[in-house]
C-alpha cells in the first residue's frame, strides 16, 4: 500500500490502516509558574449622575403705575426714542423747553444761563472802549529865562512881539550829534524860526534842519550841502563876533557839510520865514553838536 505524501485537505477523515500497530501517547501536563500580581491598593469608585438641565424662568412683565413718578426710563417708550438716545434728549423731546415739571424748568434755567453767561463772557473779553469826541492837544509852557541881549536886538526884530522859545542851551558840556525833535502850533500866516549860537572856546554842529507840516517840508537847504549861505537863510552878527558861523565840511553829520558857529562872546543868528496855517501843527528837528566846553549858549525862538 502506497501512502501519499501530500498535506491532506482539512476536512479529510484520517484512514486507518490494516494490520498496522498503533501507540497513543498521553500528553503530559507540565505546569508552568506565572508571576505573581501585586493586589490593588486602591479601587476608584466613580459616580456617574445625569446632568442637570437649568430651569429658565421668565421675568414677570413690568408695569408703571400712573401714580409713580415719571423717572428718565419712562420716556423710552415714547415719542421715537431709545435707551441709546441720552437723557438731555429723551428730556426735551419729551416735555420740550417750556415743560410744565418743575424740575426740567431747573435743567434749562441753568442750561441757558451757563450758554448765556459764556456769550457776555466772551463778549466782554473781545470788547474795545472806543470813545468818540473832538481831539484837544494841550500845549504845556514852561518858563524859561533868557537874556534879554539874545532876545532884544536887530535881527531878532523880525520874529513877532511874543516868540516862543523852542531850546536853550547854556554851559553845556561837549556832546555828539544829538536829535531834537519839537513841536510848534502856527499863531499866524507867517512863521519866522530863528537859531543863535555862541561857543567861546570851541564850536557849534548844526545839521539836517527840518520843519514839515502835513509831510511837506517847509524849510529849506536844513542839510547845509547848497551855497551861498545867504541865498535861503538870513544871516545876522550884530555885535561883530568873531569866529561867527559858515558852512563847513569840517563837522556834517550827513552829507558832505554842516553849519559851524564858534562865535566868541557874542551870538550870532541865521533864520529863515514860511508861510503858516493858523492852528497848524509843524513838527521841528535837528542834530546838533558841542564840540567844546563853557562858555556857550544855542537857543532857537520861533514866531
Amino acid at each position: 500500500m502506497s501512502v501519499s505524501n501530500s498535506v491532506p485537505h482539512r476536512f479529510a477523515v484520517p484512514r486507518r490502516v490494516p494490520n498496522a500497530t498503533y501507540t497513543y501517547a498521553r500528553p503530559t501536563i507540565v505546569s508552568v509558574p506565572q508571576p505573581l500580581q501585586p493586589p490593588l491598593t486602591r479601587i476608584a469608585y466613580i459616580n456617574i449622575l445625569p446632568r442637570a438641565v437649568p430651569s429658565v424662568h421668565s421675568p414677570p412683565e413690568l408695569s408703571v403705575s400712573p401714580t409713580l413718578s415719571i423717572s428718565k426710563e419712562a420716556f423710552i417708550a415714547k415719542d421715537g426714542l431709545s435707551e441709546t438716545d441720552s437723557f438731555w434728549t429723551r428730556c426735551y423731546a419729551k416735555c420740550g423747553l417750556f415743560c410744565c415739571m418743575p424740575w426740567c424748568w431747573t435743567i434749562s434755567a441753568v442750561i441757558l444761563g451757563g450758554a448765556i453767561g459764556t456769550i457776555i463772557f466772551f463778549a466782554l473779553q473781545n470788547t474795545a472802549t472806543v470813545t468818540t469826541g473832538t481831539p484837544t492837544t494841550t500845549i504845556s509852557k514852561t518858563t524859561i529865562y533868557v537874556p534879554s541881549p539874545i532876545l532884544n536886538n536887530t535881527c531878532t526884530s523880525v520874529v513877532s512881539d511874543s516868540p516862543t522859545v523852542l531850546v536853550y542851551l547854556t554851559n553845556s558840556t561837549s556832546f555828539s550829534y544829538t536829535f531834537y525833535q519839537y513841536t510848534y502850533v502856527a499863531a499866524s500866516t507867517m512863521t519866522t524860526m530863528m537859531l543863535a549860537m555862541r561857543q567861546n572856546p570851541s564850536y557849534w554842529c548844526l545839521d539836517d534842519i527840518s520843519v514839515t507840516y502835513n509831510g511837506v517840508q517847509m524849510w529849506q537847504n536844513g542839510g547845509f550841502e547848497l551855497s551861498p549861505l545867504t541865498k535861503y537863510y538870513t544871516y545876522c552878527n550884530p555885535n561883530g563876533a568873531a569866529s561867527s558861523g559858515s558852512i563847513s565840511p569840517s563837522c556834517p553829520r550827513s552829507g558832505s557839510y554842516s553849519f559851524k558857529d564858534g562865535s566868541v562872546t557874542y551870538s550870532d543868528y541865521i533864520s529863515q520865514s514860511f508861510s503858516t496855517v493858523v492852528g497848524g501843527m509843524y513838527n521841528i528837528s535837528f542834530w546838533l553838536s558841542n564840540l567844546g566846553a563853557p562858555t556857550n549858549s544855542f537857543i532857537i525862538i520861533i514866531g
